[in-house]
C-alpha cells in the first residue's frame, strides 16, 4: 500500500517558494491567487506558519520569513 500524503503540508511548502529574492514578503492575496486558494485558506496557512515561528508579521496580511526559516535556512 502506497503511502498518502498531507497535502496540506504541499500546499504550505508551496506557498514558502512564493518567497525570493525579488519577493521578500507573502501577502494573502498573493497567496490566494497563486496557489488557486480562498483568500480564507490562504490565511489559515500563513496563520500557521506564523504560529510555527516560520513567517512573521510584518503589517496587516503580509507576511516575511521567520526566525525558523532562517534557522532552517542557515
Amino acid at each position: 500500500m502506497a503511502t498518502s500524503l498531507n497535502l496540506s503540508v504541499m500546499k504550505a511548502f508551496d506557498a514558502l517558494d512564493l518567497l525570493d529574492e525579488t519577493r521578500p514578503e507573502l501577502t494573502v492575496e498573493l497567496v490566494a491567487r497563486e496557489l488557486r486558494l480562498s483568500n480564507a485558506t490562504a490565511h489559515r496557512f500563513l496563520t500557521t506558519l506564523e504560529v510555527a515561528g516560520v513567517l512573521t508579521v510584518v503589517r496587516r496580511g503580509a507576511y516575511a520569513p521567520g526566525p525558523r526559516l532562517s534557522r532552517l535556512g542557515a
